[in-house]
């Protein structure tokens, strides 16, 4: 169950209290979603497992609801999405939502409207904006799919297909899903492929064809950092498939992890990416992720006003120091890197979600890895010492294998506005349970990256 602190009052989302109360969405739920309300379904729990809060903007919650059915006496886990906007916005969600809601395409309901809570939810695999979930979690699509698709997952004429088990790996409301799929063979080693669906805002086919290019660059790299392969595209479903890696969470193994060995890896690798040429990605540039931060700092300022003077400085800070920062080539960048996006294969590093390739700045994915190795810290995660230690490598590394090398100033920029725009405001936007304590820390630590108190590189 998520972390969450206890939310501020927000004039603007009355009912921001309620919707984050388990008990309370339960009751709703049981009153007013036809499911629970005919006595056919019964709720056995409610677990809030992510929140996005947008102060006097919005707040989306994913519940998981576990349901015990009356007549079979059978328990199911079901991931229920809720969203409540501000008094102003809301009025399109109610007339999306109507009196009866909208409908799914496989027949499931769709989004509704609880006047309770003034929320618009909808349960999974029901989904706004991700035309075709329902599609792939259906055991006869996916069995004929994928053997239409026999050449892609290297399956010979006599491979026999049996039944998919279909899991929800990560589902991120109106914006992408990645389900892992199971295929039975009999005669040979099951095939675990992942499937990722995202918005056409995404451009889901340049990211496919990204894939590909990164996964021969690592390959003929032939270094420690490793990508799966991408298998297949289905353009009616803005949906890519690609290989299932087993391994683990190089986010979770970080105690039996070699830090020095892994900086230099993960360094090289990401600057073998860097020098790819990919067609077709969105432009990211410099001025747009200030854009950001600032977005970012006026969050926290309307969270409390005790923010503002330090923001102000931040703000004028980094406003007067981009002209002075040396240019970059436009290469490919993932612009989320951090360790907690690897997995650890056969010792190899292995690159699993490219959902937010862009043509930018390089720095943008060194100032991100880094940006979440000081994070470590305030989660208590890694000591200060191990994450400088990592840090150093990393940097060393990159700087060896980048032919722009790697400026201080410029890494000291974006290294500060990465941990504001990203995980200050993370702190906020997921309400994290300490996070008027790490919030304070981690506007520290930007200071101090940009006055020069806290260095990055050896000097």
């Amino acid at each position: 169950m998520a972390r969450i602190a206890k939310l501020p009052h927000d004039l603007q989302l009355p009912t921001l209290g309620a919707v984050a109360d388990g008990a309370v969405v339960q009751r709703a739920f049981e009153n007013d979603l036809s499911e629970f309300a005919d006595g056919h379904l019964q709720i056995k729990g409610v677990e809030i497992k992510k929140l996005q809060y947008r102060p006097g903007v919005s707040c989306r919650i994913s519940y998981r609801i576990r349901v015990r059915n009356r007549d079979t006496g059978l328990e199911d886990k079901v991931v229920y999405i809720g969203k409540i906007s501000a008094n102003g916005d809301f009025r399109q969600a109610l007339e999306l939502c109507g009196r009866n809601g909208t409908q799914g395409s496989g027949g499931q309901a769709g989004m509704r409207y609880l006047a309770g809570l003034n929320m618009c939810v909808w349960a999974f695999p029901y989904d706004p904006a991700l035309n075709g979930l329902d599609a792939l979690v259906d055991p006869d699509y996916l069995a004929g799919l994928f053997d239409r698709q026999r050449a892609e997952l290297h399956l010979a004429p006599q491979n026999k297909l049996g039944s998919a088990h279909t899991k929800l790996i990560k589902y991120v409301a109106e914006d992408r899903c990645t389900l892992r799929h199971e295929l039975h063979v009999e005669d040979r080693e099951n095939i675990v492929v992942f499937s990722k669906t995202l918005t056409e805002n995404d451009r889901p086919e340049q990211l496919f064809n990204a894939m590909r290019v990164i996964y021969r660059a690592l390959n003929d790299l032939a270094g420690s950092m490793i990508a799966p392969e991408p298998l297949f595209y289905l353009p009616e479903l803005q949906t890519f498939f690609m290989e299932g890696l087993r391994g683990e969470n190089a986010d979770d193994s970080l105690d039996k992890i070699d830090l020095a060995r892994a900086g230099k890896e993960i360094g090289a690798g990401i600057a073998c990416i860097h020098q790819t040429h990919i067609d077709g990605l969105k432009p990211l540039p410099d001025r747009a992720v200030l854009d950001n931060v600032e977005k970012a700092l006026r969050n926290l300022e309307n969270l409390d006003p005790v923010y503002r003077q330090r923001i102000e400085s931040m703000i004028e800070r980094l406003e007067a120091r981009l002209p002075e920062l040396p240019a970059f080539p436009d290469v490919p960048i993932h612009t989320a890197f951090r360790i907690s996006q690897l997995l650890v294969v056969d010792k190899k590093f292995a690159l699993i979600d490219f959902d937010g390739f862009a043509l930018g700045n390089p720095l943008l994915d060194v100032a991100s890895f880094i940006s979440y190795l000081l994070y470590l810290p305030v989660k208590g995660r890694l000591s200060m010492e191990q994450s400088v230690f990592f840090i150093r490598n990393f940097c060393e590394a990159y700087a060896a294998n980048a032919p722009w090398g790697l400026p201080e100033n410029a890494l000291a920029w974006h290294t500060a506005a990465t941990l504001v725009r990203k995980h200050a405001n993370r702190c906020l936007r997921r309400a994290k349970e300490d996070y008027h304590i790490s919030i304070p820390r981690l506007l520290g630590t930007a200071e101090d990256i940009l006055s020069g108190k806290q260095k990055l590189l050896l000097d």
